[in-house]
């Protein structure tokens, strides 16, 4: 009995602990990404300290187990907005193995690790970690991003069917979610017009992805959450959607706004877009305009102004 009743480790310092986790997961969208990675790493060392250099009981450790892994999942999406993409991919990988140990859902370590692999251009390797976390986790608003994020990457890499599918479970998964948040774990129907938005765009359907982006700013015209990376996202993708239905005066308003973003905000998942853009502007028939070269020049400087 006094061994497993002994410990060293309070009930009130991990609730603590979880708090902390708790707020900066939902302070997510407010506050830059290089500001907040270091505060996420704080918390998690001192999660750390407890697991390795305390004496929890088995009931603490589970639940710093699973405090951990959300923190290892958040970091991951912060590392890979900010680009460090292989610390990234360790991350992820501790992440999905705090929640296996700690038996608790994995859904937040499967998407963070999705993301990572579609920021890196392994898409059929996204497209399979997003599938694997969509049939385990039991979060609804988890569980959605996942078929997104499914859908997303498969179009990327040029499966039209298997795209056109994965969209329709998507879509499905959503059904009635009602999630107005701005967590890094939220996904309201702002995001979920960014991930249709740009399976549209890569499946050749220009007017539903244009659909996608006007669904998205009525939603913010309704005072839902307006996360500035998830508009300028929506606007770039509003753009490529423009260029394939060769209309650049339409592609150039929707870009304007988003190139007057300050810096702390310029993240890997906004210049990413822009990178798409760019490389559309730089083919026929908008190769030889001086409005896609100054539009070209300008998204060159906004990348290389990027944290």
């Amino acid at each position: 009995m006094a061994w497993i009743t002994g410990t060293n480790t309070t009930d009130a310092a991990i609730e603590e602990l979880a708090r902390a986790a708790a707020y900066l997961a939902e302070a997510h969208t407010r506050i830059p990404a290089r500001k907040i990675l270091p505060e996420v790493l704080g918390v998690h060392q001192a999660v750390h300290a407890l697991l390795s250099g305390g004496r929890p009981r088995l009931r603490q450790t589970r639940e710093l187990l699973r405090i951990e892994s959300g923190l290892l999942a958040h970091a991951c999406v912060l590392l890979g907005d900010l680009g460090h993409y292989a610390a990234a991919r360790e991350y992820g990988s501790a992440a999905l193995m705090a929640a296996q140990e700690a038996g608790s859902d994995e859904g937040t370590a499967w998407t963070a690790m999705a993301k990572t692999a579609r920021w890196q251009n392994r898409f059929t390797e996204a497209a399979g970690l997003a599938r694997r976390g969509f049939e385990v986790s039991a979060q609804a608003s988890v569980r959605t991003e996942l078929a997104y994020r499914e859908a997303n990457a498969i179009a990327l890499f040029g499966d039209t069917p298997r795209a056109r599918a994965a969209l329709q479970r998507a879509e499905r998964a959503a059904g009635d979610l009602d999630d107005g948040g701005a967590s890094v774990w939220s996904f309201p129907r702002g995001r979920q017009a960014i991930f249709a938005l740009n399976v549209c765009v890569h499946i050749g359907d220009p007017d539903a992805a244009l659909r996608a982006a006007a669904a998205a700013d009525a939603y913010w015209d309704a005072g839902g959450i307006r996360v500035t990376a998830t508009w300028a996202q929506v606007r770039a993708g509003a753009a490529m959607a423009c260029l394939l239905k060769d209309s650049l005066d339409a592609a150039a308003a929707q870009l304007r706004p988003v190139l007057e973003l300050p810096t702390e905000l310029r993240i890997q998942t906004v210049t990413g877009y822009l990178e798409e853009v760019g490389a559309m502007l730089a083919e026929p028939p908008f190769a030889g305009s001086s409005l896609s070269s100054g539009l070209r020049d300008q998204i060159s400087e906004f990348n290389s102004t990027a944290v």
